[in-house]
């Protein structure tokens, strides 16, 4: 046997820490424990940090298990989700987006989305262990080519129906173009169950990053997230922080709280941008994020760790 390549090793006063980054196992030993651990001979102990992942035999090879698990996880599942951008246009124009300018007036067409639609149902008829399709649709603003997504929908519920496989989406949209008439559209044409928008603060501040061409983007996004919630569509709002805004997305959590309560479709989560004026450290990170969780913590929105993302 040999130690594990994941081995990460911190001594603390008299204790010996040993975390495996592949498996997550997480064991503390006292002196005597670790040389025994050192030695990696068979001994009482060597058998239960083979369990842990902390001893593996000497013909594995470690860098290539991560695939290999990762490979096994997804041969497993039942469900195919597959992320489609209908559109890199956008009607908002934040700062920290990763699109590139000279691309953002392309709309997916009927030709590129035949294909795309062909490519979806060779992989389904190919692995009969999908019972579900979920399409992701993203961009830009993937409502700003909705002609797109009814186009697609249609096609693969027609094929999902006749294959016996549920067919669902989900969404990555900044929200502001889902009027009453678009919300049930999504939710009966392509079956829309859930929304993830991104939120950067309150009404100026959040003005400020979109850049919307139009006024009230806030107030019309916050209407349109209730009208979401109102036909039992679950909205993700993701709280973008960096060391400027922080205390303001803390504002916003409550904001949030008074305008929806603890709604069961509302999920709230925050993700910190770097930027060049603050301390971008992992640990800096952290303790931010520690305060955004204990404050999603004391409003009801996390309610166990599949809440934290």
């Amino acid at each position: 046997m040999k130690k594990s390549f994941y081995n990460k090793e911190v001594k603390d006063a008299e204790k010996h820490i040993i975390y495996n980054t592949l498996s997550g196992s997480c064991i503390i030993l006292n002196q005597a424990e670790y040389d025994s651990y050192l030695s990696v001979e068979e001994n009482n102990l060597s058998s239960r940090f083979k369990e842990m992942g902390l001893y593996v035999e000497n013909e594995v090879d470690e860098k290539k298990l991560p695939i290999f698990r990762t490979r096994k996880f997804y041969n497993e599942l039942d469900v195919l989700s597959i992320r489609v951008y209908s559109t890199y246009k956008c009607n908002a124009f934040c700062d920290y987006c990763f699109e590139i300018e000279k691309y953002c007036q392309i709309n997916m067409d009927e030709k590129t989305a035949d294909a795309a639609i062909l490519y979806i149902e060779k992989i389904l008829s190919k692995n009969k262990r999908y019972k579900r399709l979920n399409i992701e649709w993203f961009g830009g603003e993937p409502l700003m080519n909705m002609d797109i997504i009814t186009y697609v929908s249609e096609k693969l519920k027609l094929f999902c129906e006749a294959n016996e496989i549920c067919y669902t989406s989900t969404m990555v949209s900044n929200g502001s173009l889902f009027t009453e008439a678009v919300i049930k559209k999504a939710k009966s044409d392509w079956k829309l169950q859930s929304v993830q928008i991104t939120l950067d603060g309150l009404k100026v501040s959040y003005e400020k990053v979109k850049k919307y061409a139009f006024e009230d983007g806030f107030d019309i996004v916050i209407d349109n997230i209730e009208n979401l919630l109102k036909h039992q569509i679950r909205v993700k709002i993701r709280l973008n922080y960096n060391s400027e805004n922080f205390e303001e997305i803390k504002q916003t959590i409550l904001f949030l709280n008074e305008r929806f309560g603890q709604n069961e479709f509302l999920h709230l989560y925050a993700r910190k941008l770097m930027d060049i004026n603050s301390d971008n450290s992992l640990v800096a990170s952290e303790n931010l994020d520690m305060e955004i969780f204990d404050l999603l913590l004391k409003y009801g929105y996390i309610k166990n760790m599949n809440d934290v993302i």
